[in-house]
């Protein structure tokens, strides 16, 4: 974490903001500490701000994944299992948020969700250095994994990874030009709206929302809802499809511009649920405009 980063933290608990205290620091700092006022206290670990947040259980829990394979092999695994089609439209995506980045001169950028830093992998080949990034999720161990990587592609790129809930983001408002995420924000499942909100409360000008989009009328979601509910997930499909996304979406005094970058029918994919096996699939933008 870099010491100038503590300017735009607040407290997620009584929104304070925070002093420093720094352990261990080269350049950045590794290890140390954050406390407010009203004496809560954070810690940085490998250089990750941890506001101790909890993974989800059985559904992208990165902890669980590195106890059993490794960071390194279970990317490869994934890779090799996402379908052509899905990589496509991911590589899309990335096009289109460095677009936006370089054509409207965005200087810093927070990640919302970010996981295995695809994203944040992508943008550290393609950009200069003047691009400061901050990179979150609910996982430690997966920022601390995305740290490692990313200063070995870019160490001159300024980053900043922070371990946090985005349903309550510990930043002040408009502390950055943007908020991207790329199908982070559609899985935080119940807490998808406030995501979106919190997103938008930390940007100046606007949130770029990637997501996986199914259609309103898909005829498995009464069957995959069964499937969720028989194995006690508490998710309902119908929050997938374009007219639930535009509502999440649809903020009042913003703008709300959607564009289709991508479309195709998706196949078996052993990772994901959605898009649906042998269904219309969008890859969609949603871009909340203030």
């Amino acid at each position: 974490m870099y010491r100038d980063f503590v300017d735009v933290l607040k407290c997620p608990i009584c929104g304070n903001d925070f002093e420093l205290k720094s352990l261990k620091e080269d350049n950045e700092i590794i290890e140390g500490k954050i406390f407010c006022s009203e004496g809560h206290e954070f810690n940085i670990v490998e250089g990750v701000l941890n506001f101790n947040s909890k993974e989800q259980e059985g559904f992208n829990n990165w902890s669980e994944m590195e106890k059993e394979f490794g960071f390194d092999e279970m990317n490869r695994r994934i890779k090799e299992s996402t379908p052509k089609n899905e990589r496509e439209a991911i590589d899309k995506a990335n096009e289109y948020i460095l677009n936006k980045i370089t054509s409207n001169n965005y200087k810093k950028v927070i990640d919302i969700a970010s996981g295995r830093g695809m994203l944040a992998r992508f943008l550290a080949e393609k950009t200069n250095d003047n691009l400061e990034l901050v990179c979150t999720d609910l996982s430690l161990a997966v920022l601390i994994y995305d740290r490692k990587k990313i200063l070995e592609i870019n160490p001159n790129m300024k980053c900043n990874y922070v371990a946090c809930d985005a349903s309550n983001l510990p930043f002040k408002d408009n502390s950055f030009d943007s908020a991207v995420s790329l199908c982070g924000i559609q899985n935080m499942m119940d807490l998808m709206q406030k995501g979106i909100e919190e997103s938008i409360r930390v940007s100046k000008q606007e949130l770029i929302n990637f997501c996986f989009t199914i259609k309103n009328d898909n005829p498995k979601i009464e069957s995959i809802n069964n499937f969720m509910k028989d194995n006690n997930i508490n998710y309902d499909f119908n929050n997938a499809t374009e007219g639930a996304y535009e509502k999440y979406h649809d903020l009042n005094n913003h703008k709300l511009q959607i564009d289709r970058i991508f479309e195709d029918i998706a196949v078996k994919n052993d990772n994901d649920m959605i898009p649906v096996e042998g269904e219309p699939f969008f890859m969609n933008v949603y871009r909340v405009i203030k």
